[in-house]
């Protein structure tokens, strides 16, 4: 169900949805999080270096992004059980990179992804997935050229921006399962969220995007130099 967990679980719920790639695209939502969009980088930053962008710490490398992942802790708790929550240094492991289907041209340049893996063990999954840039103006590029195929809807953001959203697509071989997801930008970082569960299932309305919210969030705390504290409990 949940990308980069075929080699971390068992049975049923070892089986992955590899069609949940660009699942909703939300470039809005995160200034719902009162959190803001990231900001508007003049020029590349170094990794751990200031961000021109009012003074922020850009979240680059693996040992900065690990901290904005979420743990059970921070998950619903009807949805908090751990499968995964690790991060993984591009410059030591490239090939995590498209184990993650993140495309080829992005993983070129990108230095680290993370992945926080959750379930219900019955009928519901998420996984978040986080790549990084080494600075927001390669981030922003690799956002405006992301694949738009799937994209389903399109509604005006809290700040004029677009959102995009689709359903997602179970693959011939479960076709028991569906779900929706969501994907953004934050500053360096590049998200992709997906949902998915068995049909039938009780699915609170709002939860894909509370976990949206908390993302951008944490990375927003992150970006200031903050522990990330938010939390979708």
């Amino acid at each position: 169900m949940i990308k980069g967990e075929s080699t971390l679980v068992g049975g049923a719920l070892a089986r992955r949805l590899p069609s949940l790639v660009r699942v909703v695209l939300v470039s809005a939502v995160c200034c719902i999080a009162a959190a803001g969009c990231g900001g508007t980088s003049t020029g590349p930053t170094g990794k751990g270096a200031a961000s021109p962008s009012g003074g922020r710490v850009p979240v680059v490398a693996a040992t900065q992004l690990q901290p904005v992942l979420p743990t059970g802790l921070n998950m619903p708790a009807d949805l908090s059980e751990e499968r995964t929550v690790h991060t993984w240094d591009l410059t030591k492991e490239p090939s995590q990179c498209q184990d993650e289907e993140w495309p080829d041209g992005w993983c070129a340049r990108a230095g680290a992804v993370g992945l926080s893996a959750f379930t219900n063990l019955a009928d519901q999954e998420l996984g978040i997935h986080l790549v990084t840039f080494p600075d927001e103006q390669s981030a922003a590029q690799a956002f405006k050229t992301r694949d738009k195929s799937d994209d389903m809807g399109h509604y005006p953001g809290p700040a004029g921006e677009p959102v995009y959203t689709l359903d997602l697509v179970a693959p011939s071989d479960n076709l028991l399962w569906t779900g929706r997801g969501t994907t953004f930008r934050q500053g360096t970082v590049v998200g992709r969220i997906e949902y998915s569960w068995k049909p039938g299932t009780h699915v609170p309305p709002d939860r894909l995007l509370a976990v949206t919210r908390m993302v951008i969030q944490r990375i927003d705390e992150k970006e200031k130099g903050l522990n990330p504290t938010a939390s979708a409990r």
